[in-house]
């Protein structure tokens, strides 16, 4: 998929729809389906995502985002610009009992009265907003939201650092920036079509992948360690897997850019190898880190990881020593991976720790591998 060095451009979406209520409800509705995909997804693999951060599943609105603002405050009933604009199904937002289109009348003591006035079709006052609510709860795990009838505290979660957003008509799938970006025609697919394009493009968050000064070759790799992370990520959240590969086979969608993506048959044929490793893994704990081959933690003690050849992981001390680094009382507790990228940590290590591997080949892309921290466990 397409991926931008800056996303401000893809948060107008709203900012281009006329205000005609029957366009409007049917983008918030777009925008709570992808909220609840991507806290499925966030939330799902946040045990191992390198980056978490405390989250909600709250999506606000701010009618000066749309062409006439006073259209949308009329459409919506609202008493400001500041409105709910979509709670994933699940999160902490919607059991504090948040409804789209309530009105904001203060976000985390701040009026929203006191806001600077913004133009119509601004973008920045929104996403300013969000920054808002983010440090919040970076700094206190809550936000409380004064509505027009009542006041609303919210517990957040750890989830994945990632934003996910609805673009301008014709958006074609982006990620960049901690953000991943869906056309409303994605969306509206079916679930499983937008989870896994949403899959792709967390995968690409998650791998800090960024196309900037890349040769082909080198992006045709990264979309490579997406599609193979993908369906992990997938089936983190609750969903199938195989989505991905039912996305890849598809020629249609914008996935599918041959001359820096590589081909959808050699795409769907990777793809085909990773589903068959996690069905092997029997998705016992899956985990995902830096490398775009995560981990299964399986009961017997056996982690299986994918095809990276030669990569040393072991059983990482989380009460003392070097954090990253194979320490001599830990060499009992390491293994190294065969050309499937499996092992056996040969013994069951006697302090709390994670795995973490290091060093080794990708076989799919002959690229070295990198670094993987996975969830490990106690004495």
């Amino acid at each position: 998929m397409w991926r931008l060095a800056l996303l401000a451009g893809a948060l107008l979406a709203s900012a281009a729809l006329a205000t005609p209520l029957p366009a409007l409800t049917r983008l918030m509705e777009a925008d709570a389906r992808l909220q609840t995909i991507g806290w499925r997804l966030a939330r799902g693999n946040a045990a191992f995502c390198p980056e978490t951060r405390p989250a909600t599943g709250l999506l606000l609105m701010d009618a000066a985002n749309f062409r006439d603002p006073a259209a949308i405050r009329a459409a919506l009933g609202l008493t400001g610009d500041i409105a709910v604009n979509a709670v994933a199904q699940g999160s902490p937002a919607q059991r504090a009992g948040l409804k789209p289109g309530e009105s904001v009348v203060a976000l985390a003591g701040q009026a929203m009265a006191t806001l600077p006035p913004a133009p119509a079709q601004d973008p920045f006052r929104l996403a300013g907003l969000h920054d808002r609510l983010d440090r919040e709860l970076a700094m206190t795990g809550t936000v409380t939201l004064q509505l027009a009838d009542r006041a609303v505290t919210i517990n957040a979660e750890p989830a994945c650092a990632a934003r996910f957003a609805i673009g301008p008509a014709g958006q074609k799938p982006v990620s960049g920036d901690g953000r991943v970006i869906l056309g409303q025609a994605d969306v509206e697919a079916g679930e499983g079509h937008a989870a896994a394009i949403a899959a792709h493009e967390l995968a690409h968050v998650i791998l800090r992948h960024s196309t900037r000064g890349q040769p082909a070759s080198a992006i045709r790799a990264q979309e490579q360690a997406a599609d193979r992370l993908a369906p992990w990520l997938l089936a983190n959240a609750g969903y199938d897997p195989a989505a991905m590969l039912r996305l890849a086979e598809s020629r249609e969608d914008g996935l599918i850019a041959p001359a820096t993506h590589g081909s959808w048959r050699n795409r769907a044929r990777a793809i085909r190898a990773e589903l068959a490793v996690i069905a092997a893994a029997a998705l016992s704990v899956v985990a995902c880190g830096d490398d775009p081959a995560p981990a299964v933690v399986l009961p017997a003690g056996n982690v299986v990881q994918g095809p990276v050849q030669g990569a040393t992981v072991f059983a990482d001390r989380t009460n003392g020593g070097t954090a990253g680094v194979l320490d001599a009382d830990e060499r009992a507790f390491s293994a190294v991976t065969d050309a499937t990228g499996s092992f056996s940590i040969p013994a069951a290590p006697t302090y709390p720790y994670e795995l973490v591997s290091i060093g080794g080949t990708d076989t799919i892309t002959n690229q070295p591998a990198i670094t993987m921290r996975a969830e490990g466990g106690t004495a």
